[in-house]
């Protein structure tokens, strides 16, 4: 039963992946030049295990002045490090990859949430008819029960009538560092997505795929800019949540360029 739910399940996110996915293309296929290949002024590096990160943020300090740690990712042997320029970037990432003591390295790209359709109602959900998920009979093996989804996106409305029985407590803002998870003036595409997945069967609104699974929101998107480092940290407190199924609804233009194995696995 969990595992035809899980199939259903993993068909949205690929149906969302895909779509985005094309919907980038025009980007992805553009010439890159020195210019507009980096958009940001940070990378991620990853250690492999018992690296001699001295010596090798020694030699980087020698080479490249004004370079500044702003965070780390301790159980993933990550470092976030401003270099300060975006003119900075090409050198520096090869620098890094070309030490025996780093993994990867790669920008701490921005991503941007996917479109969402607001349909309110269950009959204008047309990836519920039998020409796209049939979930209904799905529904008769199981409804989400006993399964727990993190929601990577911007903030979610924990108090909305459709979500609030289907939240869980402990979701986090990597954007903040807090567990406010939906402030002021929040975008409500986060919320969507979750009411897609769970929205509970209520008798009003909409309905979700999963009305009985429970969501665990993870804010890494403020407005409609996040960050790759922000999706890192929140994929390994999903994991320490026990979560299993993680939603991502965004992606970033340069996606099939600079993808950590991180999110690879996500």
């Amino acid at each position: 039963m969990k595992k035809l739910f899980v199939r259903c399940i993993s068909v949205v996110m690929t149906m969302v992946l895909v779509l985005g996915i094309f919907a980038n293309i025009p980007v992805l296929a553009a010439e890159e030049n020195s210019s507009t290949k980096y958009s940001v002024s940070e990378i991620i590096v990853k250690y492999k295990a018992n690296a001699n990160t001295e010596t090798l943020k020694a030699k980087i300090s020698r080479a490249f002045s004004n370079t500044e740690v702003v965070n780390k990712i301790e159980a993933q042997n990550i470092e976030i490090i401003d270099v300060k320029s975006v003119d900075k970037m090409e050198t520096t990432i090869e620098k890094y990859k070309n030490d025996p003591n780093v993994e990867y390295v790669v920008p701490n790209d921005k991503l941007s949430p996917y479109g969402l359709s607001n349909e309110p109602l269950f009959e204008q959900q047309w990836y519920f008819e039998t020409n796209a998920l049939n979930v209904a009979p799905a529904w008769d093996l199981s409804t989400g029960n006993n399964i727990l989804i993190g929601v990577m996106d911007t903030g979610i409305d924990i108090s909305h009538s459709d979500l609030k029985n289907n939240i869980i407590d402990g979701g986090w803002d990597f954007v903040n560092n807090d567990n406010t998870v939906f402030d002021n003036g929040e975008s409500e595409h986060g919320t969507n997505v979750a009411g897609v997945i769970s929205a509970a069967i209520d008798n009003t609104g909409m309905v979700g795929i999963a009305p009985n699974a429970k969501i665990l929101p993870l804010k890494i998107i403020e407005g409609e800019i996040g960050y790759v480092s922000d999706a890192i940290e929140a994929i390994e407190y999903a994991k320490s949540k026990g979560v299993k199924i993680v939603n991502c609804s965004w992606g970033m233009v340069i996606l099939l360029i600079h993808t950590t194995p991180s999110q690879k696995r996500c």
